[in-house]
């Protein structure tokens, strides 16, 4: 090791080392100890699984092809490893290890709009580790946007290498994330072009906005056989008369009637969204000047939706827009380093550090600490809860509460409690709550109903197996 290599790369190979053992780790207990959930991980888990044993995009938790819901091609390499060992384990350490080598790529990014030597580089480190809407992806389980953040500064690290078959490949990987992160790219081909002065990155913003349109408004819909999916239901209120069956409705009625959506920005959770977002970035990103530009697509789609979790980018929902602001904020950070009373460096460090207080008091605020804590307890109960879950034979049709599903979902047929349509085994763990979704679909009442149609098989630790009789 040369004697220079800690001081210009060791701080950041601790933060890296850090979230790996935070991030994988949060995400390994909490699945091992019965508290990951149905929606998403049982989810993903059931779906990359039935691609690897040739069942195609099914999956028991919608009633159309998966690709009718979203669009993420990425699952498919997913599902080459499920050859290997079929397990969501592969899910949550493929998110984990994204997420937590973020901060080295926006650290290298930092380094080459700063300078090399520049001190600024291990504070936006810092600033991403800690980042709200980083803790919150990785605080969640599994999904494909947690690979965004890293892609994405590792795209424009390329191109302000002018490695640009480097940042094809890496735009390439984000298009097969979900149909979400053509909006992305497009941010990417406008920072190129804002910031690297290439016109190349105007056609790969209009590239990537086409093949947003494509997916999204033909063939989404095609594969849905026409009918509306769910999560466009988030948008319906856009349309005329408060309903749009179709992105091109949706379209219509945001400029037919334009206060509607004037009012979702100005709503609660939408300026909680702009908050989490600008606020911890000490609104640096505001003085990026018209690289603005490049957030506010993927922005739009998430403070615009009627999905009060959506809107506020809590859960998962802020990964896609974070390396975009980020990039902002060190371009807006540049900008003010250039005005005259900042020459002096302890003015230039002054940003750095006020951000990174930024960042540190709004991961306080926003992310529940104890609750991360209460997902990775109950380790001593996991042999007798397994022991439980072997009863149930294999591909058998299985209901679970929520934070069993993930153990289950091995197999065709697999829902979450109180949704019992075919199945022949219950399993309910009553000492873990309910999920929201669950409990509106009548948990309760259901559970109540079950001797009379199901009789107990086995129970340990709070967990019972149900029969149907």
């Amino acid at each position: 090791m040369k004697p220079g290599w800690w001081r210009g790369r060791g701080p950041v190979a601790v933060i890296v080392a850090v979230c790996l053992v935070v991030y994988v780790g949060h995400d390994l207990l909490r699945y091992v100890t019965f508290h990951a959930p149905a929606y998403d991980l049982g989810f993903f888990d059931q779906l990359t699984n039935n691609l690897s044993t040739g069942r195609g995009w099914t999956s028991s938790f919608v009633a159309y092809d998966f690709r009718g819901q979203h669009w993420e091609p990425i699952l498919l390499v997913w599902a080459q490893l499920y050859r290997l060992v079929a397990s969501p384990i592969w899910l949550l350490v493929i998110s984990g290890v994204a997420l937590a080598l973020a901060p080295l790529a926006a650290w290298r990014l930092a380094r080459r709009w700063f300078g090399v030597g520049d001190p600024a580089a291990v504070i936006v480190a810092l600033a991403t580790a800690l980042s709200p809407l980083m803790l919150r992806t990785a605080g969640f389980d599994y999904h494909s946007e947690a690979l965004t953040p890293l892609l994405v500064l590792v795209a424009l690290d390329a191109a302000s290498r002018r490695r640009w078959l480097a940042v094809v490949v890496a735009c390439a990987i984000l298009i097969l994330l979900k149909e979400d992160a053509f909006l992305v790219v497009a941010g990417i081909g406008w920072l190129i072009w804002r910031v690297e002065g290439r016109r190349g990155g105007l056609l790969l913003s209009a590239a990537a906005i086409a093949g947003f349109t494509l997916v999204v408004g033909v063939y989404m819909p095609g594969l849905r056989g026409g009918r509306p999916g769910d999560l466009l239901a988030r948008y319906a209120y856009l349309g005329s008369g408060g309903h749009a069956d179709t992105p091109t409705a949706v379209l219509v009625g945001m400029v037919s009637h334009p206060g509607i959506w004037l009012a979702q920005l100005v709503s609660a959770h939408a300026l909680e969204g702009l908050a989490v977002a600008l606020l911890p970035l000490a609104l640096l990103p505001l003085l990026s000047g018209s690289a603005i530009l490049a957030v506010v697509p993927a922005l739009a789609v998430a403070l615009l939706s009627s999905d009060p979790l959506q809107s506020a980018l809590r859960l998962h929902y802020g990964a896609e827009v974070f390396p975009l602001l980020l990039a902002c904020a060190l371009l807006g950070w540049r900008r003010a380093a250039t005005w005259r009373w900042m020459h002096l460096t302890s003015h230039r460090r002054s940003i750095g550090v006020t951000a990174v207080a930024g960042v540190v008091v709004a991961a306080l605020l926003t992310v529940d600490v104890a609750g991360r804590v209460h997902d990775v307890s109950g380790g001593s109960r996991v042999p007798v809860v397994q022991a439980v879950l072997d009863r149930v034979p294999a591909y058998a049709a299985v209901a679970a509460s929520t934070g069993l599903v993930p153990h289950l979902s091995d197999r065709p047929l697999v829902t979450e409690f109180p949704d019992v349509r075919g199945a022949h085994w219950v399993v309910l763990d009553n000492q873990a709550p309910p999920s929201q979704r669950s409990l509106e679909a009548g948990y309760r009442a259901t559970a109540q109903g079950l001797p009379r149609t199901f009789h107990v098989v086995a129970a340990g630790a709070g967990v019972v197996l149900w029969e149907r009789s």
